[in-house]
């Protein structure tokens, strides 16, 4: 019932069309006469989009999301590039960068393969007594969103909070949609055709390597579910620090399956986190108003001091130093269908 909505009636049982016809016909003869208008609600937005299959409201919700950003380049010769959103004052010829990034050197991609590769040969540690040293399993159940992982830390069910699981498919799209044009432009070559010692665990996909789009998708979903069901992600209650020990742990396991680098990762983050909080001011702004999205940029090539991680606890405290300071702040305004999505997905929880 949820196929594409052109083509609703493609999966058919021609005995049951045959059946539904002599019936039309048999009433007809049962004189059946006159037409009565079918009760409709009142058109407001929830109203047509309760109505809708979930195909549809996501194509709906799609668009909304992804509408006001815009790829550009600080100029034609430029490494730097990024996505900008127009100011919502009435004026759309004026836009706000909202994320740049740079293009790394063949020096610092050299190093990052090397890197790569050295990890590479821990992915697979069956005889260790952590657990935790074993990826091979999660690098091959992660090549898809990682919706059984972060089940596991909500209990995530579609009878049960189907309008979360949907704004989950929003976030992922507009993540997706991000990521594959800024991939595209930097043009980033992955890490075995830096280094032949990189050997991958699985195939390597046919798209650039800067940011990683599983980072991506990890960060965004972690910072979305946190806001939603704590109300507050940036007070880091336990909730959000677990999501985003997974969204670390789902990028670095593409590192280990020596399909990223490092850099990927924190630059996925970055995208990640600045989509998320796209996302959610779409989804929140009062009415007629904006809320101020805090803008970001990441250049693999400015050493930052980043903490390292010794343990499970300090992971969080890695993430959250990964993330370079505001660049100013972007109005973002209100999406009435993602408003509705949002307040339902609310309700599940709350």
């Amino acid at each position: 019932m949820n196929g594409v909505a052109g083509y609703a009636g493609a999966i058919v049982n021609p005995a049951l069309t045959q059946a539904l016809e002599s019936s039309q016909h048999a009433l007809w003869r049962l004189g059946v006469t006159g037409a009565a208008m079918v009760p409709t609600p009142s058109k407001g937005e929830g109203d047509r989009l309760r109505q809708w299959q979930p195909d549809v409201r996501g194509a709906i919700w799609g668009f909304e999301v992804a509408q006001d950003l815009v790829f550009r380049a600080e100029s034609q010769d430029s490494a730097t590039l990024g996505l900008w959103v127009p100011n919502p004052a009435g004026v759309k010829a004026t836009f706000k960068a909202l994320l740049t990034l740079t293009a790394p050197s063949d020096a610092t991609l050299m190093a990052q393969a090397q890197a790569v590769a050295e990890k590479t040969r821990f992915r697979s540690m069956p005889k260790s007594q952590d657990p935790s040293r074993e990826r091979l399993l999660e690098i091959t159940t992660q090549t898809t969103p990682a919706f059984a992982f972060w089940s596991q830390i909500l209990p995530l069910h579609p009878d049960r909070t189907p309008r979360t699981l949907e704004l989950m498919q929003v976030a992922l799209g507009l993540a997706n949609h991000a990521v594959q044009r800024l991939k595209h432009a930097l043009d980033v070559r992955r890490p075995h055709r830096i280094n032949h010692q990189v050997m991958p665990a699985i195939l390597t996909p046919a798209h650039g390597s800067l940011p990683s789009g599983h980072a991506t998708e990890a960060f965004t979903i972690a910072w979305v579910l946190s806001q939603l069901v704590d109300g507050d992600r940036r007070a880091l209650l336990p909730l959000t620090r677990t999501q985003l020990a997974l969204a670390y742990r789902i990028a670095e396991n593409r590192e280990y399956a020596g399909v990223h680098y490092e850099i990927d990762s924190i630059a996925g983050q970055v995208l990640g986190t600045v989509m998320a909080d796209y996302l959610i001011a779409r989804c929140t702004a009062d009415e007629n108003a904006t809320v101020d999205v805090e803008a970001r940029a990441f250049n693999p090539e400015v050493k930052r001091k980043q903490k390292g991680v010794d343990a499970a606890a300090d992971v969080v405290d890695l993430v959250v130093s990964r993330i370079p300071a505001p660049r100013g702040a972007v109005p973002v305004g209100r999406s009435e269908p993602l408003a509705w999505l949002w307040t339902q997905a609310s309700a599940e929880w709350h």
